[in-house]
C-alpha cells in the first residue's frame, strides 16, 4: 500500500520535477541529466564579418589580382536560398534557420528515438507478466529508497514514536515479512525481471501512528503503523498487506514512477520549446499518474497473494483486509472522493479482485505443499 507519504518521500529524494511551468519543466530536466547544460545558442556571421568578406576583392586588387567580372561577384556573394525560394545574404541560416526549416524532421527524429529508447527499455513484470518501461538504475531507485528511508526512521526517532527492535509488534512484523521476503527474493518463481533483488537488504520497522497505514520504499524498507497493527489481528491479515508491499518492491513500481516522471520533464521540455508554454500538472496526474498508481496497486494486490500463498499463508485474507480498510474509510468519510482522484482503487474494486485471483494463488500454495507443511508442523507440536 504505498500510500501518499511514502510516495511523497520517494519524489523527494528523487527530485523529480513536473510543476507543470516552463522554468519547472527546465529544472526538472535539468535535474534529470544530472545538471548538464545543453547548448542551444545561435551563431551567425555578423555585420562585421560579411564587411571583411566585402572589401577582400579590393584587397587582392591592390596585390596586384585580377578582379574578376561583376556578374560573378553578385553571384559570389548572393547568399543562400531557403527550402521556400526565398533568398537571404550571408554564408547561411544558422543554427535556429536549421531548426526553423527542419522543424518536422526533428520532430520525426526526437519520437522515432523515443519509441526505441522506450521499447528497449522494458522489463516483464513477475507474476503478472505486464511489460512496462524503466529506465532509471535499480541502484539509483534503491539509493533514493534509503535516503527516503533514513528520513522516515530520523523523524520517527525525533517524536520517539519508533518502536525497538525484538518488541513484540516489531518482532511479528520481522518474522512474517523476511519469510515472505525470502520468497520473493529466490528469482525463481514467476518469470520476468527479478535481477534487482538480488542482495537486498530488507529492514522492518514499527512507527507508533494513528493512522492506519503501511508503505514500502525501495531497496527493501517496510514500514507498518502501530494503527494497522491493530486493525490486522491474523497472522494471515499481516501477511497479506506485507506481502502486498514487497510486491511492489518486486514489480519495480517506484522506478516506473520515476520513469514516467522523467519522460513528462522531456516532454515539458520539448513542448515549451515548440509551442511556447506547458501543459498544467494536473493534465498529467488525472491522465497518467493517478490511473497508473491504481494498476500498479492492484497489481501488487495480485503479486502479494501469490508471495502469500508461497509462504502458506492464507491468500484469502487480502480481501478480508480490504473490507476491513474500506469500512474505516467509509467512517471517516474517504469513500466520498471520486474514484478517478484516487491513488488507490476502492475496496470494493480491490475485493472483487482479489477473489477472482484466488484460485491462482491457491495454485502456488499447491505447488508450495503448504498443506503438507502444516500438517508436519501440526504433528511436530501435538
Amino acid at each position: 500500500m504505498l500510500r501518499r507519504r511514502g510516495a511523497a518521500l520517494l519524489r523527494r529524494a528523487c527530485n523529480a520535477a513536473t510543476d507543470g511551468t516552463a522554468d519547472g519543466a527546465l529544472r526538472g530536466f535539468s535535474r534529470q541529466i544530472g545538471e548538464q547544460s545543453i547548448p542551444v545558442g545561435v551563431t551567425s556571421t555578423g555585420w562585421m564579418a560579411a564587411a571583411r568578406q566585402a572589401v577582400a576583392p579590393l584587397h587582392s586588387l591592390q596585390r596586384g589580382a585580377k578582379a574578376a567580372p561583376a556578374g560573378q561577384q553578385l553571384r559570389r556573394f548572393s547568399g543562400f536560398t531557403d527550402s521556400r525560394g526565398y533568398q537571404h545574404f550571408g554564408k547561411g541560416p544558422g543554427a535556429a534557420g536549421l531548426l526553423a526549416e527542419n522543424q518536422n524532421q526533428i520532430i520525426a527524429v526526437v519520437v522515432a528515438g523515443s519509441v526505441v529508447v522506450w521499447w528497449a527499455s522494458r522489463q516483464e513484470v513477475p507474476y503478472t507478466h505486464r511489460m512496462h518501461a524503466i529506465l532509471i538504475p535499480a541502484r539509483i531507485e534503491i539509493a533514493a529508497g534509503i535516503r527516503a528511508f533514513q528520513e522516515i526512521l530520523q523523524e520517527a526517532k525525533e517524536q520517539r514514536a519508533l518502536l525497538p527492535r525484538g518488541s513484540p509488534a516489531q518482532a511479528r512484523v520481522e518474522r512474517i515479512g523476511r519469510r515472505i521476503a525470502a520468497i520473493a527474493s529466490d528469482g525463481t518463481t514467476g518469470g520476468g525481471f527479478q535481477g534487482h533483488m538480488q542482495g537486498l537488504q530488507w529492514e522492518f520497522v514499527v512507527i507508533n501512528s494513528e493512522e492506519t497505514n503501511a508503505f514500502v520504499v525501495p531497496g527493501g524498507k517496510v514500514v507498518v503503523y502501530t494503527s494497522m497493527l491493530k486493525l490486522l489481528r491474523s497472522d494471515d491479515e499481516l501477511a497479506a498487506v506485507l506481502a502486498h508491499e514487497v510486491g511492489h518492491v518486486l514489480a519495480r513500481h517506484a522506478g516506473e514512477r520515476m520513469t514516467e516522471y522523467s519522460w513528462i520533464g522531456v516532454f515539458q521540455l520539448a513542448f515549451y520549446y515548440f509551442m511556447g508554454f506547458t501543459l498544467p500538472h494536473e493534465l498529467f496526474a488525472l491522465g497518467l499518474f493517478l490511473p497508473n498508481s491504481r494498476k500498479q496497486e492492484s497489481e501488487a494486490d495480485m503479486i502479494g497473494m501469490d508471495l502469500a500463498a508461497q509462504a502458506c499463508f492464507e491468500p484469502a485474507a487480502a480481501a478480508l483486509v480490504h473490507k476491513k480498510l474500506g469500512e474505516l474509510d467509509k467512517r471517516m468519510g474517504a469513500d466520498e472522493m471520486p474514484a478517478i482522484l484516487r491513488t488507490h482503487p476502492v475496496s470494493d474494486t480491490r475485493v472483487s479482485d482479489i477473489q477472482a485471483h484466488l484460485p491462482k494463488a491457491r495454485v502456488w500454495a499447491e505447488r508450495s505443499d503448504c498443506h503438507s507443511k502444516q500438517q508436519g508442523l501440526y504433528d511436530f507440536f501435538r
